[in-house]
This record gives structure tokens, C-alpha cells and sequence, in this order.
């Protein structure tokens, strides 16, 4: 199959933005990977404020937090 023009200058720019973003990830993957395990440096904080709310608040406040 043969491109055309557009199809090459639409694969080139693909190409280059696919490659902008793996870099980025790349570069901030521990930066990410900290921000993501720092539910764990909080957790504490707010296990007590957790367990004074009402049981049916509890199941949807988690939830929340989850997503």
C-alpha cells in the first residue's frame, strides 16, 4: 500500500508527538510513580477521620478516594 502526501505528513507528526510523549513519560516516571505511592505517606492522617464518619458515608467516601 502506497501513502499519499497528507497520509505521509499525518504519519510523520504522529510520529513525532508519539515520541514527545514516550520521552516525557519516560523522563517522569519516578516523579509519577511518588506521586502515586503518596496515598501511603497520608494514609495515617485520615484512617481515624475515616472511622468517626457515619458507616453509609464511609462506602462512598472510599469510593470517591478510589477513583
Amino acid at each position: 500500500m502506497k501513502l499519499t502526501k497528507e497520509q505521509k505528513k499525518v504519519e510523520f507528526w504522529e510520529n513525532h508527538y508519539l515520541n514527545q510523549i514516550e520521552f516525557m513519560l519516560l523522563q517522569d516516571t519516578d516523579k509519577m510513580l511518588d506521586g502515586l505511592k503518596s496515598k501511603d505517606k497520608i494514609k495515617e492522617d485520615w484512617i481515624e477521620i475515616f472511622h468517626n464518619v457515619e458507616k453509609k458515608r464511609q462506602n462512598s467516601d472510599f469510593a470517591r478516594g478510589a477513583e
